[in-house]
C-alpha cells in the first residue's frame, strides 16, 4: 500500500537504544502516517528497541504490534501499552508501571 511521504524530518534514530513510538489506533492497526514513518526509518531503527504506546476507542491495540513488527523486522518490539482514549488523562500510574516493567523508568 502506498502512503504519501511525510514532510517532517527525523533525527538519526540509530543513535538511540530505545525509541518510543506513540500512535492512535486506526481501523484496529497503526495509523497510516506511522506505517510510513516505520517504512522510511526501518534501516535506522535496525538494532533498536521500540517501545510502542497507543490510544484506542475501546477495542484495544488490534493488530498494531504485528504491523510494527512487520515494518521493523530488525528491531526488538517491546511490550505495547494501549489505553482507551477517554482514560488517557488518568493513566499516569499505568504508564509508570509499563515503563517499570520494561526497565525504562528513570531515576527520580
Amino acid at each position: 500500500m502506498y502512503f504519501p511521504p511525510l514532510a517532517t524530518q527525523t533525527p538519526d534514530l540509530s543513535q538511540y537504544d530505545t525509541v518510543f513510538l506513540g500512535y492512535p489506533i486506526w481501523s484496529m492497526t497503526i495509523a497510516n502516517p506511522i506505517a510510513r514513518f516505520l517504512e522510511d526509518n526501518s534501516e535506522e531503527l535496525s538494532g533498536t528497541s521500540i517501545a510502542a504506546f497507543s490510544t484506542n476507542a475501546g477495542y484495544g491495540d488490534g493488530s498494531s504490534v504485528d504491523r510494527i513488527t512487520e515494518l521493523s523486522p530488525d528491531s526488538t518490539i517491546l511490550e505495547n501499552y494501549t489505553v482507551q482514549d477517554e482514560e488517557a488523562m488518568d493513566s499516569q500510574d499505568d504508564v509508570e508501571a509499563w515503563l517499570e516493567q520494561l526497565g525504562l523508568m528513570g531515576e527520580e
